[in-house]
């Protein structure tokens, strides 16, 4: 597991393995000082969601986890990436929703 940190964030490689979102959850940690509390939480729930899917319906590669925080209004983006096995895949041309204050 690799793990490269960014100005605004951070990426990380996951195996794809079932403690893969536990993982990603102690990672997403290292932002407590950047997010808002209530961003955080939902944060927490979205990557948890998508790296279980990726986990569960994905091929067994690797799983690439990206956050990219925007400090004007601490909003978060995670994008999650990996080979699927079925017709319904996150591609690198998804829309990607933030995660933010305004979402309050």
């Amino acid at each position: 597991m690799d793990t490269v940190h960014l100005p605004s964030g951070f990426e990380v490689v996951l195996d794809s393995v079932t403690s893969a979102s536990e993982t990603s959850r102690r990672h997403l940690d290292g932002l407590a000082e950047l997010l808002p509390a209530l961003t955080l939480r939902d944060l927490r729930m979205v990557v948890t969601e998508l790296v279980n899917n990726s986990v569960m319906h994905g091929s067994g590669d690797p799983i690439v986890l990206a956050i990219d925080v925007t400090p004007v209004d601490w909003s978060a983006a995670p994008s999650v990436t990996g080979a699927g096995s079925g017709e319904d895949q996150i591609t690198a041309g998804s829309p990607r929703r933030r995660l933010g204050p305004a979402d309050r």
